[in-house]
């Protein structure tokens, strides 16, 4: 009997549930993976959604708008469809902030 497959499945476990803490990421990838393990499906981004941050179109996903408006009982005052907004150039977002490459065009 193979007792390494659990072992590997809790120490997954433990990054999965590192993601899904209310923590803070700072970095580009983080920002993406944490929307994608949203545990309700319907507040996961779509791969538009995804392909639009990627591309520096929006600066949030729809679960973090709302979470935003929960928080301070107004809505974010970001223009765009479903209330996303554009991110600003130079926002410290990933390595691909505040350019505007060729290879990121993806949608």
């Amino acid at each position: 009997m193979n007792t390494m497959v659990p072992d590997r499945y809790f120490h997954l476990q433990g990054i999965v549930s590192d993601y899904m803490s209310n923590e803070s990421k700072d970095g580009f990838v983080d920002h993406i993976i944490k929307a994608c393990l949203q545990q309700d499906p319907n507040d996961r981004p779509t791969i538009d959604d995804i392909l639009k941050f990627l591309n520096g179109d929006i600066a949030h996903f729809d679960y973090e708008l709302r979470e935003m408006e929960k928080e301070t009982g107004k809505k974010p005052k970001e223009g765009g469809k479903s209330g996303k907004g554009k991110l600003p150039e130079n926002s410290g977002k990933g390595k691909h902030s505040g350019k505007k490459e060729k290879h990121l065009k993806l949608g």
